[in-house]
């Protein structure tokens, strides 16, 4: 009883205080939730740095996919993103040593990612971000 009681008043407490939401510094805008799910080669990408640049504003964001391709973005250190539209870039570099020398030869980094969608230049990748969440798929290729 005493700890039904105890785990009761935590829940209490949070929701009074808005326990998990993270108060932003005066110059950050309101950020909204934002994920984005990456495949290629009909499989998730993980491992992927996925980045949001802003058309507009200086608010960029960013997130590493998981293993089920899925990145939550964040603006520095805040989860969310800034209203507004973003080019979107997807990248994966592998780096690693080769087998069979005692040292190991270093192996130069390879992409992962065609360079079409780790070009902020280049990418067809886009998105609007509005208030509530926000949620996206895309496919890059090789």
């Amino acid at each position: 009883m005493k700890r039904f009681i105890m785990i009761l008043s935590v829940l209490l407490f949070c929701s009074i205080i808005g326990c998990g939401k993270e108060k932003l510094p005066a110059d950050i805008p309101s950020l909204h939730p934002c994920q984005i799910t990456v495949q290629m080669k009909g499989s998730p990408l993980e491992g992927a740095t996925v980045s949001l640049l802003p058309e507009q504003g200086k608010w960029g964001a960013a997130g590493i996919t998981n293993t089920q391709g899925i990145a939550e973005l964040r603006t520095r250190n805040y989860r969310g993103v800034a209203e507004g539209h973003y080019k979107i870039t997807v990248s994966k570099i592998q780096v690693g040593t080769s087998p069979g020398t005692d040292e190991g030869s270093a192996i130069p980094p390879t992409a992962l990612v065609n360079e079409t969608f780790s070009n902020p230049e280049k990418t067809p990748l886009t998105c609007e971000i509005k208030p509530g969440k926000n949620s996206f798929d895309f496919v890059v290729e090789p």
